[in-house]
């Protein structure tokens, strides 16, 4: 089964002939490469948006504005700035809205920051708006796109689905194009329904190999306290309190535990910025 991005023309139908859905828009995620003048270009997790992104899922920039429909109808090439890209890349410059940066080659004026909270669609730190291409034709491809929407009040996931299979299959009447549509919540939009019992048995492998892990560890702390009982039967001799005894095992065991932990979230970290 492969990928089918939705026509510009199935969007249009959609956007315009939908009643089950509110403010519906369209995002591609991607690795934009940003730079400027005096700084080196970067390539960072970005996401060509709709405007209408924006009235679903609210944001209060730190600088500027948000991206709307009539601005892009003015002025087309313009961007958003997450926090972290303005932090590295302009310092925290607090005049850094009106400044120009190219995005993939192409110069963009920066209008707004965004907060580190706010990393719609997924993890992204720069926007740009989705623009259709100057003499695009209903059966071009909206490249990479993802249609998104709120249900609206009274309506359901059902009817949504029903209610878009209706307008997109008819929008492009090409031989080889049957898609099968359906209306996913948001946070199942990257996940193939198919792979998600596949992914929880990945996650209870997961568990049952950090439950046999821990048990081999606590196993060998029980083993290394045994072989102690000299030392301890010794220290107990000398006055040593059992409170006393058994808090400095606890704190040897906490010690490696926290060594353990450090390690494991470095390592983590490092595969997720390698993957």
């Amino acid at each position: 089964r492969r990928t089918l991005y939705p026509t510009w023309g199935e969007y249009r139908a959609f956007r315009e002939g939908t009643t089950s859905m509110d403010h519906v828009g369209a995002f591609s995620v991607s690795r934009l490469n940003l730079g400027r003048e005096d700084v080196p270009v970067q390539a960072v997790p970005g996401a060509w948006i709709t405007p209408s992104l924006f009235r679903f899922n609210p944001v209060v920039p730190l600088l500027g504005s948000l991206i709307t429909e009539e601005m892009v109808a003015e002025e087309p090439h313009v961007a958003l700035l997450g926090e972290g890209v303005w932090a590295t890349m302009f310092g925290r410059d607090p005049d850094v809205v009106g400044q120009y940066v190219e995005v993939n080659g192409t110069e963009y004026r920066i209008i707004g920051v965004l907060p580190d909270t706010w990393r719609f669609p997924a993890d992204e730190s720069l926007w740009v708006p989705f623009l259709e291409p100057v003499g695009a034709t209903a059966e071009d491809q909206f490249p990479g796109a993802h249609l998104i929407g709120r249900i609206a009040e009274g309506s359901s996931m059902d009817r949504a689905t029903a209610e878009a299979t209706s307008l997109i299959r008819p929008a492009t009447p090409l031989p080889d194009r049957t898609p099968a549509i359906a209306v996913r919540p948001y946070a199942r939009g990257f996940s193939d329904p198919a792979e998600i019992p596949l992914f929880w048995t990945a996650v209870s492998a997961l568990v049952l190999l950090v439950l046999v892990a821990a048990a081999n560890v606590a196993n060998l702390v029980l083993a290394r306290t045994e072989a102690r009982q000299s030392e301890l039967a010794v220290r107990s001799a000398l006055g040593a309190s059992r409170g006393r005894i058994v808090g400095q095992l606890f704190v040897e065991a906490f010690a490696l535990t926290g060594i353990a932990a450090v390690l494991a979230v470095t390592l983590s970290s490092s595969g997720l910025r390698w993957m």
